[in-house]
Protein backbone atom coordinates (compact mmCIF):
# COMPACT_ATOMS: atom_id res chain seq x y z
CA UNK A 1 0.00 0.00 0.00
CA UNK A 2 1.17 3.28 -0.66
CA UNK A 3 2.26 6.05 2.09
CA UNK A 4 3.03 9.53 1.82
CA UNK A 5 6.22 9.97 1.45
CA UNK A 6 6.81 6.70 -0.23
CA UNK A 7 7.65 5.54 -3.76
CA UNK A 8 4.67 5.04 -6.50
CA UNK A 9 5.98 2.10 -7.87
CA UNK A 10 6.26 -0.06 -4.62
CA UNK A 11 2.86 -1.58 -4.58
CA UNK A 12 0.13 -0.77 -6.30
CA UNK A 13 -3.54 -1.70 -5.71
CA UNK A 14 -5.04 -4.59 -7.55
CA UNK A 15 -2.12 -6.92 -6.83
CA UNK A 16 -3.42 -8.26 -3.49
CA UNK A 17 -7.09 -9.75 -3.01
CA UNK A 18 -6.60 -9.00 0.90
CA UNK A 19 -5.86 -5.40 -0.29
CA UNK A 20 -8.66 -4.98 -1.65
CA UNK A 21 -11.02 -6.75 1.07
CA UNK A 22 -9.21 -4.28 3.35
CA UNK A 23 -10.21 -1.47 1.45
CA UNK A 24 -13.74 -2.44 1.51
CA UNK A 25 -14.01 -2.88 5.25
CA UNK A 26 -12.29 0.82 5.37
CA UNK A 27 -14.67 2.36 2.69
CA UNK A 28 -17.76 1.26 4.49
CA UNK A 29 -17.00 1.97 7.55
CA UNK A 30 -19.56 4.37 9.39
CA UNK A 31 -20.35 5.40 12.79
CA UNK A 32 -23.45 6.91 14.47
CA UNK A 33 -23.25 10.43 15.51
CA UNK A 34 -25.46 13.23 16.68
CA UNK A 35 -24.67 17.09 15.48
CA UNK A 36 -23.88 19.26 18.08
CA UNK A 37 -23.86 22.13 15.35
CA UNK A 38 -25.82 22.61 12.08
CA UNK A 39 -23.10 21.32 9.84
CA UNK A 40 -23.63 22.57 6.02
CA UNK A 41 -24.56 20.20 3.34
CA UNK A 42 -24.20 17.53 6.52
CA UNK A 43 -27.59 18.23 8.39
CA UNK A 44 -28.47 20.53 11.50
CA UNK A 45 -27.87 20.68 15.01
CA UNK A 46 -29.79 17.49 17.44
CA UNK A 47 -29.96 15.22 13.93
CA UNK A 48 -28.41 11.41 14.28
CA UNK A 49 -26.40 10.42 11.21
CA UNK A 50 -24.12 7.33 9.88
CA UNK A 51 -21.17 9.07 8.71
CA UNK A 52 -17.79 7.68 7.61
CA UNK A 53 -15.49 6.99 10.71
CA UNK A 54 -12.41 9.03 9.10
CA UNK A 55 -14.09 11.91 8.47
CA UNK A 56 -16.09 11.73 12.02
CA UNK A 57 -12.29 11.70 13.49
CA UNK A 58 -10.68 14.40 11.73
CA UNK A 59 -13.72 17.29 10.69
CA UNK A 60 -16.63 16.49 12.78
CA UNK A 61 -15.23 15.89 16.35
CA UNK A 62 -12.38 18.07 16.27
CA UNK A 63 -14.38 20.97 16.18
CA UNK A 64 -16.98 19.96 18.41
CA UNK A 65 -19.25 19.52 15.92
CA UNK A 66 -20.80 16.07 16.39
CA UNK A 67 -20.23 13.47 19.29
CA UNK A 68 -20.86 9.53 19.11
CA UNK A 69 -24.08 7.64 19.83
CA UNK A 70 -23.92 4.11 20.92
CA UNK A 71 -26.12 1.68 22.47
CA UNK A 72 -24.49 2.06 25.80
CA UNK A 73 -24.37 6.28 25.43
CA UNK A 74 -27.19 7.55 24.36
CA UNK A 75 -27.84 10.92 22.36
CA UNK A 76 -26.16 14.08 24.24
CA UNK A 77 -28.67 17.09 22.94
CA UNK A 78 -32.62 16.52 22.13
CA UNK A 79 -32.70 14.45 19.23
CA UNK A 80 -33.90 16.13 16.22
CA UNK A 81 -35.64 14.01 13.86
CA UNK A 82 -35.73 15.36 10.27
CA UNK A 83 -38.76 13.74 8.10
CA UNK A 84 -39.52 12.73 4.39
CA UNK A 85 -42.83 14.05 3.09
CA UNK A 86 -44.17 11.61 0.33
CA UNK A 87 -44.96 14.13 -2.16
CA UNK A 88 -41.43 14.50 -2.37
CA UNK A 89 -41.55 18.14 -1.02
CA UNK A 90 -38.35 19.73 1.34
CA UNK A 91 -37.41 17.47 3.99
CA UNK A 92 -38.70 19.36 7.31
CA UNK A 93 -37.18 19.08 10.42
CA UNK A 94 -39.39 18.43 13.59
CA UNK A 95 -37.91 19.26 17.21
CA UNK A 96 -38.35 16.35 20.10
CA UNK A 97 -38.82 18.24 23.21
CA UNK A 98 -38.66 21.88 22.16
CA UNK A 99 -37.68 23.61 25.23
CA UNK A 100 -39.19 26.73 25.84
CA UNK A 101 -37.39 27.91 28.90
CA UNK A 102 -34.16 26.83 30.97
CA UNK A 103 -36.65 23.84 33.15
CA UNK A 104 -38.13 22.24 30.10
CA UNK A 105 -34.35 22.19 28.51
CA UNK A 106 -33.44 20.43 31.12
CA UNK A 107 -35.71 17.57 30.95
CA UNK A 108 -35.83 17.91 27.49
CA UNK A 109 -32.01 17.09 28.03
CA UNK A 110 -32.44 14.30 31.10
CA UNK A 111 -35.05 12.71 29.07
CA UNK A 112 -32.23 12.20 26.10
CA UNK A 113 -29.75 10.72 28.27
CA UNK A 114 -32.36 8.17 30.13
CA UNK A 115 -33.43 6.02 26.61
CA UNK A 116 -33.71 2.62 27.00
CA UNK A 117 -31.20 -0.07 25.31
CA UNK A 118 -34.44 -1.00 23.21
CA UNK A 119 -35.78 2.34 22.73
CA UNK A 120 -32.10 3.42 21.38
CA UNK A 121 -32.22 0.29 18.95
CA UNK A 122 -35.66 1.30 18.00
CA UNK A 123 -34.48 4.49 16.79
CA UNK A 124 -31.21 3.18 15.42
CA UNK A 125 -33.78 1.36 13.11
CA UNK A 126 -36.19 3.67 12.41
CA UNK A 127 -32.97 5.97 11.13
CA UNK A 128 -32.01 3.21 8.70
CA UNK A 129 -35.65 3.23 7.33
CA UNK A 130 -35.97 7.09 7.11
CA UNK A 131 -32.28 6.83 5.33
CA UNK A 132 -33.22 3.95 2.58
CA UNK A 133 -36.30 5.42 1.49
CA UNK A 134 -34.27 9.45 0.88
CA UNK A 135 -31.83 6.85 -1.24
CA UNK A 136 -34.54 5.41 -3.17
CA UNK A 137 -36.02 9.10 -3.79
CA UNK A 138 -32.62 10.15 -4.90
CA UNK A 139 -31.92 7.15 -7.01
CA UNK A 140 -34.94 8.00 -9.32
CA UNK A 141 -33.95 11.72 -9.51
CA UNK A 142 -30.37 13.00 -9.22
CA UNK A 143 -28.44 10.07 -10.06
CA UNK A 144 -29.62 8.82 -13.69
CA UNK A 145 -26.72 9.77 -15.08
CA UNK A 146 -24.22 7.38 -12.49
CA UNK A 147 -25.96 4.61 -14.76
CA UNK A 148 -23.49 5.38 -17.85
CA UNK A 149 -20.66 5.91 -15.02
CA UNK A 150 -18.28 3.96 -12.60
CA UNK A 151 -20.30 3.92 -8.61
CA UNK A 152 -19.30 6.80 -6.99
CA UNK A 153 -19.74 6.26 -3.35
CA UNK A 154 -17.73 9.04 -2.02
CA UNK A 155 -19.13 12.79 -0.94
CA UNK A 156 -17.55 16.30 -2.48
CA UNK A 157 -17.81 17.72 1.01
CA UNK A 158 -16.03 14.70 3.10
CA UNK A 159 -13.06 14.78 -0.05
CA UNK A 160 -12.88 18.66 0.31
CA UNK A 161 -12.12 18.47 3.95
CA UNK A 162 -10.06 15.60 3.67
CA UNK A 163 -7.82 16.68 1.03
CA UNK A 164 -5.37 19.63 1.81
CA UNK A 165 -5.34 22.79 -0.90
CA UNK A 166 -2.04 22.56 -1.56
CA UNK A 167 -0.70 18.74 -1.10
CA UNK A 168 3.22 17.46 -1.71
CA UNK A 169 4.19 13.99 -2.81
CA UNK A 170 7.74 13.06 -2.29
CA UNK A 171 10.36 10.37 -3.33
CA UNK A 172 7.70 9.90 -6.65
CA UNK A 173 8.15 7.09 -9.57
CA UNK A 174 7.33 8.38 -12.80
CA UNK A 175 5.43 7.93 -15.16
CA UNK A 176 2.35 8.70 -12.92
CA UNK A 177 -1.48 7.82 -14.12
CA UNK A 178 -4.53 8.23 -12.96
CA UNK A 179 -4.80 4.77 -11.21
CA UNK A 180 -2.05 5.56 -9.52
CA UNK A 181 -3.41 9.51 -7.98
CA UNK A 182 -6.20 7.06 -7.16
CA UNK A 183 -4.33 5.25 -5.25
CA UNK A 184 -2.59 7.98 -3.48
CA UNK A 185 -6.50 9.78 -2.89
CA UNK A 186 -7.19 6.23 -1.40
CA UNK A 187 -4.06 6.28 1.18
CA UNK A 188 -4.97 10.05 2.00
CA UNK A 189 -8.48 9.78 2.58
CA UNK A 190 -9.99 6.14 2.60
CA UNK A 191 -12.27 6.38 -0.16
CA UNK A 192 -12.23 4.72 -3.29
CA UNK A 193 -12.39 7.37 -6.15
CA UNK A 194 -12.77 6.17 -9.67
CA UNK A 195 -10.20 7.35 -12.50
CA UNK A 196 -12.55 8.23 -14.43
CA UNK A 197 -13.61 10.83 -12.44
CA UNK A 198 -10.27 12.13 -12.06
CA UNK A 199 -8.98 15.17 -14.47
CA UNK A 200 -5.59 16.22 -14.25
CA UNK A 201 -3.72 19.18 -15.54
CA UNK A 202 -0.37 21.47 -16.36
CA UNK A 203 -0.56 25.06 -16.58
CA UNK A 204 -4.58 24.60 -17.69
CA UNK A 205 -4.10 21.87 -20.37
CA UNK A 206 -5.48 18.74 -19.26
CA UNK A 207 -2.72 15.53 -19.21
CA UNK A 208 -3.24 12.19 -19.14
CA UNK A 209 -0.63 11.22 -16.75
CA UNK A 210 2.49 13.09 -15.28
CA UNK A 211 5.71 12.56 -17.16
CA UNK A 212 7.96 14.81 -14.33
CA UNK A 213 8.08 16.50 -11.00
CA UNK A 214 6.20 19.92 -10.76
CA UNK A 215 3.14 21.52 -9.75
CA UNK A 216 -0.52 20.11 -11.53
CA UNK A 217 -4.02 20.79 -10.69
CA UNK A 218 -5.71 18.12 -9.99
CA UNK A 219 -9.51 17.89 -10.21
CA UNK A 220 -12.11 15.40 -8.91
CA UNK A 221 -15.66 15.70 -10.54
CA UNK A 222 -19.15 14.03 -8.80
CA UNK A 223 -21.56 13.30 -11.57
CA UNK A 224 -24.15 12.38 -8.89
CA UNK A 225 -23.88 15.82 -7.01
CA UNK A 226 -22.62 17.33 -10.65
CA UNK A 227 -20.24 19.59 -9.33
CA UNK A 228 -16.26 19.26 -8.41
CA UNK A 229 -13.25 20.10 -6.16
CA UNK A 230 -9.74 21.74 -7.36
CA UNK A 231 -6.59 21.01 -5.72
CA UNK A 232 -2.97 21.56 -6.19
CA UNK A 233 -0.51 19.24 -6.24
CA UNK A 234 3.30 18.87 -6.15
CA UNK A 235 5.50 15.73 -7.04
CA UNK A 236 8.70 15.89 -6.37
Amino acid sequence: MFRIGQGIGSKVPGLSRSYYKKAVITVNDKVTVQLLKDVKDIGIKGELLRVKSAYMRNCLQHGGKAAYVTKTKGPTIPVVVRQYVEEKETPKSEIIDKPSDKESETKAKNKAEALSLDELSQLFNSMRRRKSIADADKQSSTFQIAKATEEVSFILTELNELIPNNHTFRNSKFPITKTNISSLLFNLTGEQIPQSVITLEKSTTPIEEIQESGDYTLIIKSPAEKSSITKHIVFE
